[in-house]
């Protein structure tokens, strides 16, 4: 059996799955089978460890699983739609190349990003993009025309364009809402609407959801600064492929309840079939786990349902539009349009990154 990233911590599984995967069981809470006396002699289907999720973190955890086992327990991955990949969802066949109708970008550089050791174990193709200095920005109170991030910076104020982040990275005062953010540090005109493009644009929801405090304990402003963005070039969806490729998948098994005990896990789905394991690893997303479709019993321990109490999922809106000729520079790679009217975060100006002349 080919050997799985052994890198791919738990937290790195987690992480893997988009913000907003919550993996309700750890992952080494599947431990070695023993002899097949512990699986269920009833007519349920049975297996040593039960995953429910085919997003990333539900694959990453199934594939260490795996390759911790190495052929000797039984893993089954429990997705509810008719595909794999979560929020990764690459389309292809439509336009010249693959494109990403949900993540799009590896953030940050290979040693301070998890992912990396999945994308380098498969030996996945990437490319490095530009990012910030590449921009164009397009302030109608103060241009008549776009002019670069860095332009924009310097109109505004170079040094407070400079320190915005490592502000909000040493705030220590009690949690603050991004437009109480903006009210204490006295930003205005194209100052404030450049800090609140840079907070909304790159998280889902508005001045008033968002909290400071959150921002700061996700990094989120390490990855802002970077100067590159990563894209997989053979499309996000390579590396679902990769991860599912030596899995036990079943789709279309839409999980309604969950009940579970020290004797072990008792999965139903919608269609009336049962999957029962000693153990199973709950990979949902926030959304699904404050939904309430899915029944939980006995229901989950109060500080689980405390922590989801003060998670939300945020929604984002994503469009991919083709025109006939390029309108752009040649060397522009990201449209910005920080005034207080715009609608949208940003713009991202190549859609096959590797094949600009498309």
């Amino acid at each position: 059996m080919t050997q799985r990233p052994q890198k791919l911590s738990r937290r790195g599984a987690i992480k893997l799955g988009a913000q907003s995967a919550v993996a309700a069981t750890a992952a080494t809470a599947c431990k070695t089978p023993g002899n097949s006396s512990a699986l269920s002699e009833s007519k349920v289907e049975t297996a040593h460890c039960l995953v429910l999720g085919a997003g990333v973190a539900g694959l990453t955890a199934a594939s260490m699983l795996e390759s911790h086992w190495q052929g000797r327990g039984k893993v089954v991955v429990l997705e509810g739609s008719g595909r794999a990949g979560g929020r990764i969802w690459t389309l292809r066949n439509t336009f010249a190349g693959p494109v990403e109708l949900g993540a799009e970008f590896i953030h940050r550089d290979s040693l301070d990003v998890t992912l990396w050791d999945a994308v380098q174990f498969f030996d996945l193709p990437t490319v490095k993009l530009p990012k910030m200095g590449e921009g164009l920005v397009y302030y109608p109170p103060r241009f008549k025309e776009a002019k670069r991030t860095t332009y924009a910076a310097m109109a505004w104020n170079i040094f407070k364009a400079m320190t915005m982040f490592p502000a909000i990275d040493l705030y220590r005062g009690p949690d603050l809402t991004a437009g109480q953010w903006l009210e204490k540090r006295r930003y205005q005109d194209l100052g404030r609407d450049f800090v609140a493009m840079a907070l909304t644009g790159h998280m889902p929801g508005t001045l008033d959801d968002l909290s400071i405090r959150g921002f700061a304990s996700d990094k989120l402003s390490h990855q802002l600064n970077e100067r590159h963005e990563h894209y997989i070039t053979t499309g996000y969806g390579s590396l679902i492929d990769a991860l599912k490729a030596p899995l036990d998948v079943r789709y279309n098994q839409t999980v309604n309840r969950i009940a579970y005990s020290p004797a072990g896990v008792s999965v139903t789905t919608a269609d009336g079939k049962t999957y029962q394991a000693p153990k199973a690893i709950v990979t949902f997303s926030v959304g699904m786990l404050k939904s309430g479709e899915v029944e939980f019993y006995p229901p989950l321990p109060r500080q689980k349902q405390e922590a989801l109490s003060y998670l939300e999922a945020g929604h984002h809106s994503k469009y991919i539009m083709q025109f006939r000729e390029r309108f752009w520079p040649e060397d522009m790679f990201m449209g910005h349009y920080p005034w207080h009217e715009r609608q949208a975060g940003k713009t991202y100006f190549h859609v096959f990154y590797d094949q600009p002349q498309k």
